[in-house]
């Protein structure tokens, strides 16, 4: 233990305050919210343009990719600042977690994500544990319950988490891609008896690629030749993370909200019996559950 350490532990520690804890979450509640609005416009308006070929002598209608814009900036800034606060709101559970076990932390407490259970020492050579957090036992065999090094789910997740949020602070904006999902029809009242002239193909054929131009990512096949292009006929487009990215080919909402779920839902109630509060009585908790 260093003196720094030492210091602290003389030091008469601050009581436990999680109200920065649930504001972190709110901030992130806020960006998910907003980032399932703006996919729903792009949804709503599609960027994604398609050509169909006909193929089989109308049996089958292909769609070819011919514009593919990039994912909107305005997008991926709410996507990295969702997963930023639901780190940050670990850093801050953190923090008060070394609190309560009776120490002051300082500024660089953050949530330990350690993909491995030890490393080498550059200097000694010795063997050491990565898990590194002054606080009491019970909690320091909790956190490591957590750790991506017991190779649970909870742990594959909180890591998806962490290299998500490195990757928007130190590199660059978080890389996603666009992809077809189906089809549907795009019925309003002012066009459905139009619409519904058109025979109900089924997808034979879809591509789990991204989307790219010129190359086929979906095929519908008819019962009987189909010789002209159903105007009413949409292709969904779903966001994925791209390749080489932490939770690469998943669709960026469903990721985002199973880290929500993580974070707000299991490990922060999880904490909860450190502080003395009941996690069942604090199901629905605003802030002043840690006054």
């Amino acid at each position: 233990m260093d003196r720094g350490s030492v210091a602290n532990h003389h030091k008469r520690p601050k009581p436990p305050d999680g109200h920065s804890i649930d504001l972190k979450v709110w901030r992130a509640e806020a960006h998910q919210k907003a980032l399932h609005d703006e996919f729903a416009l792009i949804d709503k308006i599609g960027l994604v343009r398609f050509e169909t070929k006909i193929e089989r002598e109308g049996l089958d209608h292909s769609f070819y990719p011919i514009e593919t814009p990039g994912i909107p900036d305005s997008f991926l800034a709410k996507l990295g600042d969702c997963l930023h606060n639901l780190r940050s709101a670990l850093d801050h559970l953190a923090y008060n977690l070394v609190r309560v076990s009776g120490t002051n932390p300082d500024n660089q407490v953050a949530f330990p994500v350690c993909p491995n259970e030890f490393r080498i020492d550059r200097c000694t050579g010795a063997e050491e544990p990565t898990l590194k957090i002054d606080v009491r036992p019970d909690i320091r065999e909790w956190i490591d319950s957590v750790q991506p090094y017991k190779g649970t789910d909870t742990g594959k997740r909180l890591l998806t988490l962490h290299d998500l949020d490195v990757i928007d602070k130190h590199r660059s904006q978080i890389v996603a891609v666009f992809a077809a999902t189906g089809t549907r029809k795009t019925l309003t009242h002012d066009n459905v008896s139009d619409a519904l002239q058109y025979p109900l193909g089924r997808v034979t054929w879809l591509s789990r690629e991204p989307l790219e131009h010129g190359k086929k990512c979906l095929t519908v096949t008819y019962e009987a030749p189909q010789l002209e292009v159903d105007p009413y006929l949409k292709i969904p487009e779903e966001i994925l993370f791209a390749r080489r990215s932490p939770a690469q080919g998943e669709p960026v909402i469903a990721v985002v909200d199973d880290l929500m779920r993580l974070v707000r839902d299991e490990l922060i109630p999880a904490s909860l019996p450190f502080f003395g509060i009941d996690p069942a009585a604090a199901r629905h908790r605003t802030i002043v559950v840690w006054k």
